[in-house]
């Protein structure tokens, strides 16, 4: 097969464009003289090649080589021109978006075959556990049987016993109530020291707390006592400060009143 029969012709794929920018500046091109891909100068002559067109997915200017083809624009619905740029990026994205969705669904079948291998798995062990519960079931039957039986046998030889056996037997089982019957006395004597040695604990809980309050009182004492040598010492720091302040004043004395005078005369 030659490379001619291998050719893909891009002017048959239908692009579709799903969206396009919404800040794109649509007047982009009036102020552009040279195409926005090759470069070249736009001919104002009427050139067919060279001739200034306009993306209509980006609204740059361009010449008509570097603007072959058209693709499915978004709002007005219909074919429009495209520069190849805005067509090799959309087709990227379109052909990406593909084959994410391809992977997805790859993805998707293999989570359903690990889902259903995991089903078919856990089934089989099920079964295996309910086989498993059967057996150990008729083992437990089969236990439950030979027991029964055993049960039988025995009260089959006690009533065949004679009646020497048969006393025996009721001595022991006179022994066995004495025995029982002590227990229980001796129980009943436990609980009573229980209740005796709560009854205490509780006595020794109340003392320990009227020990602690008797604590706290007296400590309250002590600093009512400690208040009071400091007021105490405060009261005998004024007392001995008046008594300085008398000792430096002067006297005050009356003196016995002199023959002639008719009045007392107070010198200082």
């Amino acid at each position: 097969m030659g490379e001619e029969e291998t050719r893909v012709d891009i002017s048959l794929v239908i692009l579709k464009v799903k969206t396009i920018p919404d800040d794109i500046d649509k007047k982009v091109s009036k102020a552009e003289s040279n195409c926005i891909i090759c470069g070249i100068p736009f001919s104002k002559k009427g050139s067919s090649q060279t001739s200034k067109h306009v993306c209509r997915f980006c609204y740059h200017a361009c010449c008509a080589a570097c603007s072959p083809l058209t693709a499915i624009h978004p709002e007005s619905n219909g074919s429009e021109r495209i520069c190849l740029k805005c067509y090799t990026s959309h087709l990227k994205a379109s052909v990406d978006e593909e084959n994410e969705k391809k992977n997805q669904e790859v993805i998707r079948d293999q989570i359903e075959t690990i889902q259903r291998e995991t089903i078919e798995l856990h089934t089989k062990e099920l079964e295996k556990i309910k086989e498993d519960s059967r057996n150990q079931e008729r083992h437990y039957k089969d236990q439950i049987s030979k027991l029964n039986t055993e049960i039988q046998d025995r009260e089959s030889r006690i009533m065949s016993m004679s009646f020497e056996e048969n006393k025996k037997l009721s001595e022991k089982d006179q022994s066995i109530s004495k025995f029982i019957k002590e227990m229980k006395d001796i129980e009943e004597k436990g609980k009573e020291y229980e209740k005796s040695n709560k009854a205490l604990e509780n006595q020794n809980s109340n003392l320990e707390n009227e020990h602690k309050n008797l604590q706290t009182q007296f400590k309250n004492l002590e600093t009512f006592n400690t208040n009071l040598g400091k007021e105490n010492k405060i009261l005998q720091d004024k007392m001995k400060n008046l008594q300085n302040e008398l000792d430096h004043k002067g006297k005050i004395y009356t003196p016995e009143p002199k023959t002639g005078c008719m009045n007392s005369c107070i010198i200082y």
